[in-house]
């Protein structure tokens, strides 16, 4: 059962105290169709309308999941949905309600007045229909389920998503057989940053840190991806925290660290789902403990 859910996100810095901007957006929605059905997602924009391409993908993700008609099949009207009929229509045909609506949110950036060819954003998006999850997940924000153990006291985790990065040997694999190159980024004096980037055929842009985002469309050509990879996990009386990030928040702690946070701040009998994208864990959860109204 859903009891509380709590969302911040903040800007970065460019350094000595410069303030970028914040180019994450959240989406939440509970008791969809008044059923045990809950969205979550985080988006974590880049390039310079990336703030307007998260903004806009968390808006047409919103709007496709709210609308009634996308759960009905053929001639298959029906009047009341029930959470069975929501997660079979999620899950039919290897989730193809959940690919379509990528794929078409993909296709209408590129109608968009704004930059969508050097700009893009993640998206990692978790669907809650009773004690099912399905995760849908482009690039590197995260969701990692948070259970208790043995003693009540012991956290564990298991990841939903995994960070979509060109390292990755698959990713990689395909972007080199669509004539992308996979390399280190050099600055002037030639030192090579430890992240792995793509890079078009001229080897000057844009490189890109992840190998699968929504917009981005010039990179997409040697390629990036879109395509969303799906898990399913189950919820039992064990399942505690959900965290969804950016990667501002797992940059700076690790799934250990946060099993460390809530054996510090959760009673063992406590069930919910956090939202963040953040890294100032410790502040959220404070807050999420103390706050019986957080949306």
């Amino acid at each position: 059962e859903l009891i509380k859910f709590y969302g911040k996100s903040q800007a970065g810095s460019k350094g000595e105290g410069e303030e970028k901007i914040n180019q994450d957006s959240i989406l939440v929605l509970t008791g969809l169709f008044n059923l045990k059905f809950n969205i979550f997602a985080v988006l974590d924009g880049h390039g310079d309308t990336g703030h307007l391409i998260s903004n806009y993908c968390k808006v047409a993700i919103e709007q496709f999941f709210k609308n009634k008609e996308n759960y009905l099949t053929g001639n298959n009207f029906i009047m009341r949905l029930t959470e069975d009929i929501v997660y079979n229509r999620l899950i039919l045909n290897n989730y193809k309600i959940i690919k379509k609506c990528i794929e078409s949110i993909d296709l209408e950036l590129s109608k968009l007045k704004f930059d969508t060819q050097f700009s893009g954003t993640t998206c990692v998006i978790v669907f809650m229909i009773k004690n099912h999850l399905i995760c849908a997940n482009v690039g590197d924000s995260r969701a990692v389920l948070f259970y208790t153990k043995g003693k009540k006291s012991t956290y564990a985790y298991k990841n939903l998503s995994n960070d979509h990065k060109p390292g990755n040997s698959k990713e990689k694999e395909r972007i080199e057989e669509s004539g992308g190159y996979v390399v280190h980024f050099k600055n002037d004096e030639g030192e090579e940053e430890e992240t792995l980037r793509v890079w078009t055929k001229d080897s000057k842009v844009p490189g890109l840190a992840i190998s699968r985002s929504l917009g981005d469309s010039t990179i997409h050509k040697f390629g990036v991806s879109s395509e969303p990879e799906i898990t399913e996990a189950t919820i039992n009386n064990d399942s505690k925290v959900l965290i969804m990030g950016s990667d501002g928040l797992w940059d700076m702690l690790t799934q250990d660290d946060i099993c460390s946070y809530l054996r510090k701040y959760f009673e063992s009998s406590v069930e919910s789902i956090v939202i963040c994208s953040i890294f100032h864990f410790e502040s959220i959860i404070s807050s999420f403990i103390s706050s019986s109204s957080l949306f």
